[in-house]
């Protein structure tokens, strides 16, 4: 997959390089165009959110984590050099640009970035120390950055954008507790209201997801005979997680997965259909599988034909 955000830092050195400003100024630095700087702005500023939701949900930040943090940073940086752009001797001027290109656009970022590489290095963090676990998580610079941004619906945007990086949490840190998955409700609950955005259906996606492997889960613990189960209660109904399960994902490669965690968890014939599966392409170069190959590879020759080597 080719890197996301080379894009906008091309975006900004084409439209915003370091004379972009002349031709709005008369010979006395004033401007007489200022809704044209604040619709250009505005477009940086949708076409940068975009591109944060993107890496996000496409998963960038995993499969190039090195490459991710570097764009990120760079893009900090040349976005506050946009900032040296502004004309130091007419003061209405300056105050106008500084609200526009600071408050419009920088502070917005700055939020974007912050929120994006906590929760990367978290990840890369568990991924390269699998024993340390973080006991406590402040983000003091986003909160007060996030107090400084105005616009209410770039406010939305944030906060949509909050939800989706805390379901990616459920996800890398996955946990069969009651508290899990009463979490993975109240994310269903909260995105509801941003069912405009593109971005949707794919999160909702991924929490029925979340859900549907938090109940697996807990059946097939029934099924080795655990003494307790779980069970939860919507609308005074109880439902037990040993019920029948019903998932149906709209998306074919969580149609997929749907098949292939039921003989993760090891329900069913899940030895003979994992062997059937495997068999077709176990013997392929390993660089030519998929992830959901390899990973099913693993529990063949992990737990059905042991080989270790």
């Amino acid at each position: 997959m080719s890197s996301i955000f080379p894009k906008i830092l091309e975006y900004l050195d084409t439209h915003f390089h370091v004379d972009w400003l002349n031709v709005y100024f008369d010979a006395d630095e004033n401007i007489d165009r200022k809704d044209e700087i604040k619709e250009k702005v505005e477009g940086l500023v949708d076409k940068t959110v975009d591109i944060f939701f993107k890496s996000l949900i496409t998963g960038e930040y995993i499969l190039d984590t090195e490459n991710a943090i570097k764009n990120i940073e760079n893009l900090k940086a040349k976005s506050n050099s946009l900032l040296d752009t502004i004309p130091g001797s007419n003061f209405d001027s300056q105050q106008f640009l500084l609200k526009v290109l600071k408050e419009g656009y920088i502070d917005v970022l700055k939020v974007y970035s912050n929120l994006y590489l906590n929760f990367i290095k978290l990840v890369q963090s568990q991924n390269e120390n699998p024993n340390i676990d973080v006991v406590f998580e402040a983000n003091f610079d986003t909160v007060k950055f996030f107090k400084e941004i105005h616009d209410l619906e770039r406010k939305k945007d944030i906060e949509f954008y909050d939800l989706i990086i805390y379901t990616y949490r459920i996800d890398h840190f996955f946990k069969d507790d009651v508290s899990t998955y009463s979490i993975i409700n109240q994310l269903e609950n909260s995105i509801k209201e941003f069912q405009k955005s593109e971005y949707y259906i794919s999160i909702k996606e991924k929490l029925n997801f979340l859900k549907f492997k938090w109940e697996l889960r807990q059946k097939s613990y029934k099924r080795n005979d655990f003494k307790r189960s779980k069970a939860y209660i919507i609308d005074d109904e109880l439902f037990m997680s040993t019920d029948n399960i019903e998932y149906n994902p709209s998306l074919e490669k969580l149609q997929k997965w749907k098949k292939y965690i039921y003989d993760h968890y090891e329900l069913d014939d899940w030895k003979s259909k994992i062997s059937s599966i495997a068999n077709d392409f176990k013997h392929q170069n390993y660089n030519n599988l998929s992830i959901l190959q390899l990973i099913l590879l693993l529990k063949y020759y992990k737990d059905i034909n042991v080989d270790y080597n």
